[in-house]
């Protein structure tokens, strides 16, 4: 069983959160967002989001997580997560190659939890550092883990995406929180 999960820190997030949980309950899928208190900088905020995940795998221990930035919306069924196997974690690599974590699956198993506790712990181990980053370099690159990029449809970035040969988006961001774009 797939748990989509989402947080957002303030009032200024809600509307983009309360867009994502109407697409979701739209698609009939299984959904956790909620409001955490804001950490008063936008890097700070991101960086909750390892042990975000990490607590929603212990919360809903018979699911997978599904994790989506607030400012997410899913315009069809996740049929990718059922018809594929053999991995732990799932993430975007951009065209340039780097990890975007907007879009993070989780498999609810031993590793899949071991991943996320040291995604969690790194991430406070590296203050400077954002989240994705220490996710590519210190989580997606472990021998014991068994990554699967996703497809672009699944971490389609608003107009940064858009190209008429690709498929229409799964999954859309539209950068709403992050500094300088819009």
């Amino acid at each position: 069983m797939l748990k989509v999960v989402s947080f957002y820190t303030n009032a200024r997030y809600r509307d983009a959160a309360t867009v994502l949980t109407q697409s979701l309950r739209a698609l009939d899928m299984g959904h956790h967002v909620e409001e955490i208190p804001d950490r008063g900088a936008w890097l700070k905020n991101c960086r909750i989001k390892p042990s975000f995940v990490n607590r929603m795998l212990y919360l809903y221990p018979t699911h997978n997580i599904l994790y989506l930035d607030c400012d997410a919306k899913v315009h069809q069924p996740l049929s990718f997560f059922e018809t594929e196997t053999g991995f732990d974690i799932a993430v975007h690599r951009s065209d340039k190659g780097s990890v975007w974590g907007g879009t993070i699956f989780v498999r609810n198993n031993d590793i899949g939890r071991l991943l996320t506790r040291v995604w969690s712990g790194m991430t406070d181990e590296l203050p400077i550092a954002s989240e994705d980053l220490v996710l590519e370099k210190h989580v997606l690159n472990r021998a014991d883990a068994k990554v699967k990029y996703l497809p672009k449809a699944y971490c389609w970035y608003g107009k940064t995406s858009h190209n008429t040969n690709e498929p229409k988006p799964v999954i859309e961001h539209y950068f709403f929180g992050h500094p300088g774009r819009k």
